[in-house]
């Protein structure tokens, strides 16, 4: 009679942090697994999304800041384990943000940049993950939509995906140079 190989000690585990970075990320892996008995083949490990779903030689791919379980299964015997896969917020501060247009002229109504492009490594993010506020030079508290003449800081600050995380850029409304008209009425007698 063959007995079938003794697994003991099965643990695997998510190896370091994972960022959002926009892209699918899959997490690299601590494995431990113990053969007691039976083999001296090296103990491999496949990933599934469900216990009783496909599994394949690599840990699933994620894309958005969360948690997520991942089922994984030794080459072994039927012994189903969980694997939580992390997720963390990105951070802004890497980002490359583009205004555009820097500057515009007064014309007495509200406005504000026509584009922002923000850029984490070389991923365009999508709006969905950033708010864009407006503090004019020189306030403390608050924001407001730029009106009058002057700069502006512009905030844009993560949500979800990179919740906790703000970067500044600049944004100047410049006096506008008015325009006179002079009508002049003009008589000759002759």
């Amino acid at each position: 009679v063959i007995e079938k190989a003794e697994l003991q000690n099965v643990h695997v585990e998510q190896n370091g942090e994972l960022f959002y970075n926009g892209k699918e990320q899959s997490a690299t892996t601590k494995k431990q697994a113990d053969v007691t008995f039976g083999s001296s083949e090296q103990v491999q490990f496949t990933y599934g999304l469900s216990e009783d779903g496909t599994f394949t030689d690599s840990v699933p791919a994620f894309k958005n800041r969360g948690s997520y379980f991942v089922y994984y299964k030794p080459n072994y015997n039927d012994y189903v384990g969980i694997l939580e896969v992390i997720i963390q917020p990105g951070n802004l501060a890497g980002a490359t943000v583009t205004i555009s247009p820097e500057t515009s002229v007064y014309t007495g109504q509200e406005q504000t940049p026509s584009s922002v492009k923000v850029v984490l490594g070389d991923v365009t993010l999508p709006e969905s993950d950033y708010e864009i506020l407006y503090r004019r030079e020189g306030q403390e508290n608050g924001f407001v939509t730029p009106k009058d003449a002057g700069t502006y800081q512009v905030m844009i600050t993560g949500t979800d995906n990179l919740l906790g995380s703000w970067k500044w850029e600049t944004f100047t409304i410049t006096k506008s140079s008015p325009t006179i008209q002079v009508k002049s009425t003009y008589t000759r007698e002759f």
